[in-house]
């Protein structure tokens, strides 16, 4: 059985606002994660998580791509000598130190470059100059009138606004605007 080391992936988000949908990368610049055998790789079904194969990845919206991340080893876990998932080096220099390393993770393919449509996943999305696009909002009251895979909801909300809700893809993120708050002077 491979050893699995403890890494510690540095991946920030820029992220205003995400989905209400539980498949969102949290914004964090540090999170712990351990390098798991491809396996169990494929029931994660998470943008970030190690790959070899698109399979891996476990979600059509899903493609393992090379990526170039800040990566260390846990210093209470022995490296080892197996071979991990991603082609993620053994020899990762030791926590808080980190190195440039490119490695395979599995990303949500409608945000990496295309050539033809089908390289932005299942329908929804058309390959626009080398650039994944959404083929347009679609109001909806439940994810049965949505796509193969899509969820119905609504990803920016304030206080008092008539909330709309619309299909979107899987692993969707959002900048939403401010909420305002009306004052009124009660003098």
């Amino acid at each position: 059985m491979t050893k699995l080391i403890n890494l510690s992936l540095v991946l920030v988000s820029l992220v205003g606002c995400g989905s209400n949908q539980s498949n969102d990368v949290a914004e964090d610049s540090g999170p712990q994660t351990s390098a798991p055998d491809a396996a169990s790789t494929a029931n994660n079904a998470q943008p970030g998580i190690p790959c070899s194969v698109d399979s891996d990845c476990g979600n059509p919206f899903l493609a393992c791509a090379s990526q170039m991340v800040s990566m260390c080893r846990d210093p209470s876990i022995d490296a080892g000598s197996g071979t991990l998932p991603g082609d993620i080096p053994s020899n990762l220099p030791l926590c808080p130190t980190v190195a440039q390393v490119t490695v395979k993770l599995c990303s949500v393919r409608y945000q990496l470059p295309c050539q033809i449509d089908s390289d932005c996943g299942p329908d929804g999305f058309t390959c626009n100059t080398g650039q994944c696009s959404q083929e347009g909002l679609v109001a909806c009251n439940g994810d049965g009138e949505c796509q193969q895979g899509w969820s119905c909801y609504s990803a920016c909300q304030c206080d008092n606004a008539v909330v709309v809700k619309s299909c979107y893809p899987p692993f969707a993120e959002f900048s939403c605007p401010m909420c305002l708050v009306s004052i009124v002077d009660g003098g």
